[in-house]
């Protein structure tokens, strides 16, 4: 058990009920591009895109009857609802809000995904321009399982090579 009470004081201020126990919920796909000036080697303009997919409780988290503590308000922000104890030594529950340029709930899939981060970039690429897309996260977060795929799901990888080389099948490089 989490040993998280939703009858715990909540505390003015971003405090709130729980919905998760484990921080290791979530992975970070970042997606860069860049363009250079074709007169220079200075980068012309930069953007970075940082999006997180939470990801579902899993089976021994489920099995152990963890507290789901992250959530999400909206496409571009995810809450985390810590527990905490007071110097009284009540236990409350802060919330901590993070905005990011898209937040993926937990039963999105790996096309839904790809197609917001890492679709772009392969038209971005075949404009003459530079681009990465990484996956960033704790040990178990996700982050393989969104870049490589399983057994019956693509990943974002297999996703764009078959996008880059239809596009180049197709005369467009």
């Amino acid at each position: 058990s989490s040993g998280i009470n939703a009858e715990w004081p909540l505390r003015p201020g971003g405090y709130g009920p729980v919905t998760r126990s484990r921080s290791k919920t979530s992975s970070v796909v970042a997606s860069v591009t860049s363009t250079r000036s074709k007169s220079s080697n200075r980068q012309s303009s930069d953007k970075i895109k940082v999006c997180v997919r939470k990801r579902p409780l899993n089976r021994k988290e489920v099995n152990s009857k963890e507290s789901d503590i992250i959530s999400m308000s909206g496409r571009h922000e995810c809450v985390v609802a810590e527990t905490k104890t007071a110097v009284d030594l009540t236990k409350f529950i802060q919330q901590h809000c993070f905005v990011f340029d898209e937040v993926f709930p937990d039963d999105c899939n790996n096309f839904m995904v790809y197609e917001s981060t890492a679709k772009p970039l392969v038209d971005w690429v075949f404009q003459g321009n530079k681009a990465t897309c990484f996956a960033y996260g704790q040990t178990g977060s996700g982050k393989t399982y969104t870049m490589m795929g399983a057994k019956n799901t693509e990943g974002i990888v297999l996703l764009a090579s078959r996008d880059i080389f239809a596009k180049l099948a197709a005369g467009s490089a």
